[in-house]
């Protein structure tokens, strides 16, 4: 069960990071001074491997399927056939709809695994 535990605070870490506000995620991007690259960074973090154990948790009934949809679909968005060149700038990370939508599922996904 602390495995698990784990897992979720795993997944919990991640998508905190991609729901913050432009303001926090900019702080951290000069913190890391990583540049346009953070964008890449948060992507990044969204493996599509991750499914399998996000399926495992569904099954365990730890997590709720709810939640593994919305992971998927952030996953898709950041890593699948969506991907535009120019929103990988921090000015599309500030003002692009694309961010803003990530931001919203992220904030959700969260809300999903808190509220199992």
């Amino acid at each position: 069960m602390l495995d698990d535990e784990l897992l979720i605070k795993y997944f919990l870490n991640k998508a905190n990071i991609l729901s913050l506000e432009y303001e926090e995620q900019i702080k951290k991007a000069f913190e890391l001074d990583m540049g346009d690259y953070y964008t890449e960074d948060i992507a990044n973090d969204w493996l599509s491997e991750d499914i399998k154990i996000l399926n495992e948790l569904v099954k365990k009934n730890l997590i709720n399927k709810k939640a593994l949809e919305l992971y998927s679909q952030i996953d898709k968005n950041l890593n699948g056939k969506l991907y535009k060149k120019e929103i990988w700038t921090l000015k599309a990370l500030k003002n692009d709809l694309f961010w803003k939508k990530q931001r919203i599922l992220a904030k959700q996904f969260i809300n999903e695994l808190l509220n199992k």
